[in-house]
């Protein structure tokens, strides 16, 4: 008996191998396992992103850009997904559903099919094995790489100073609904770099702009840190100076127009005209996990006398 049970793990332990090594950057580990046994009806996918992002729903999700893809990665033939209907503007095949993300009923009626478990998957191949399906929630303002969300706050009638950004950066608290406190943003990471530059962009048209971010050496001349978030007084690992030159002017950071960073001096007879500052929110203590992506791993098997059912590892 106890040969056997060994035999069992080990055969176990082979089968989740065999998914990590397959499907390399995508963590199986802690997510939604369901059965599926051939011949039955489709059988709903289940996701714990409603725990996390239905309070977005609620706070406001829906005044920005946001879309929802649900792909199966591994898919064979006879593999189908279904939503409950394809009026509000999703595009569907086989393998992939795509909602369309620029109308804010469409979205909220999307968003509700996936939470409540109506988007369903279905397999008339007789063949058994399993299918890992990634649920992916988009949004404009949401950057992967970090797990947090960010926001570009542009008035062409006021001057900023870099307190006064500081302050209203503050100020945004809850948006989202689940974060706790708001800051202007730290700057990690050329790819972090890249996509707060697009936003600031599309945000602010004016090619002479500048936009306040969270970094000073107002303490010390020449040794950059960040004045608040989860980097707080760490000093800069990453850095992106305008012709890569740490600037002798200036305590206070800010981005151009073409993503590279200035200092800028913040004394009340500043002649500096700068409109914009970066908000970033997100990693603070006391914030509510943020997720935006879920997988789903089912079980393909052919004993009919088997129902399908989900459980969470």
């Amino acid at each position: 008996m106890t040969k056997y049970i060994l035999f069992i793990v080990y055969l176990s332990l082979i089968y989740n191998s065999t998914l990590s090594q397959n499907f390399v950057g995508i963590n199986t580990a802690n997510n939604i396992h369901q059965k599926y046994h051939l011949g039955s009806e489709p059988v709903p996918i289940a996701t714990a992103i409603s725990t996390n992002l239905e309070t977005y729903n609620n706070e406001n999700m829906n005044d920005d850009c946001a879309s929802i893809i649900i792909t199966i990665k591994n898919p064979s033939q006879g593999d189908k997904l279904f939503s409950p209907s394809n009026e509000y503007g999703s595009t569907q095949i086989e393998e992939k559903i795509y909602y369309a993300s620029n109308n804010a009923s469409a979205f909220d009626r999307a968003f509700q099919d996936l939470i409540k478990n109506r988007v369903k998957f279905e397999c008339t191949n007789r063949g058994k094995g399993y299918r890992i399906i990634e649920i992916k929630v988009r949004h404009q303002n949401y950057f992967e790489g970090t797990n947090h969300f960010y926001w570009c706050e542009t008035n062409y009638n006021k001057n900023y100073r870099f307190f006064e950004a500081a302050i209203k950066a503050e100020n945004r608290h809850q948006r989202y609904g689940l974060i706790k406190k708001d800051y202007l943003a730290t700057i990690t990471s050329f790819a972090e770099n890249q996509y707060i530059h697009q936003l600031f962009a599309q945000n602010n048209s004016n090619e002479n702009a500048l936009a306040w971010f969270g970094a000073s050496d107002v303490n010390q001349q020449g040794v950059w840190i960040w004045v608040d978030g989860s980097e707080r007084n760490h000093q800069l690992d990453y850095t992106n100076w305008y012709r890569n030159i740490l600037p002798s002017n200036g305590d206070y950071s800010v981005m151009n127009q073409s993503g590279k960073w200035l200092g800028m001096s913040c004394t009340p007879h500043s002649n500096a005209h700068i409109q914009s500052f970066i908000v970033e929110f997100g990693g603070m203590l006391g914030d509510r996990n943020i997720q935006m992506k879920q997988t789903v791993v089912i079980d393909i098997i052919s004993n009919p006398k088997s129902r399908g059912v989900y459980f969470l590892y």
